[in-house]
């Protein structure tokens, strides 16, 4: 029971901290949940629950490459030093 009634829905096993660090975790790497969950303590279905309702609220869309960084590349950096056969 809280001040204000009783609490609604299901508490969260993990601090505001963990879940953030939980959620940049998953989307900065190639981690599944079963790998994800015993790193911070928490059973799989509650790091899939964490990532799936607040990653909506981190992912942020990736800065968008100025124009004058493509304009210091030198020309054919990047290119392949041979050219690379194409199968038919």
């Amino acid at each position: 029971m809280t001040p204000h009634g009783p609490r609604r829905g299901r508490l969260w096993c993990l601090p505001s901290d963990r879940r953030v660090l939980l959620i940049a975790v998953g989307l900065r790497t190639n981690l599944t949940m079963r790998q994800m969950a015993p790193l911070f303590g928490a059973s799989i279905a509650t790091a899939r629950r964490i990532v799936q309702r607040l990653s909506l609220y981190l992912a942020l869309e990736p800065a968008a490459r100025p124009e004058a960084a493509a304009e210091r590349l030198p020309s054919g950096e990047g290119q392949p030093a041979r050219p690379i056969p194409v199968s038919p």
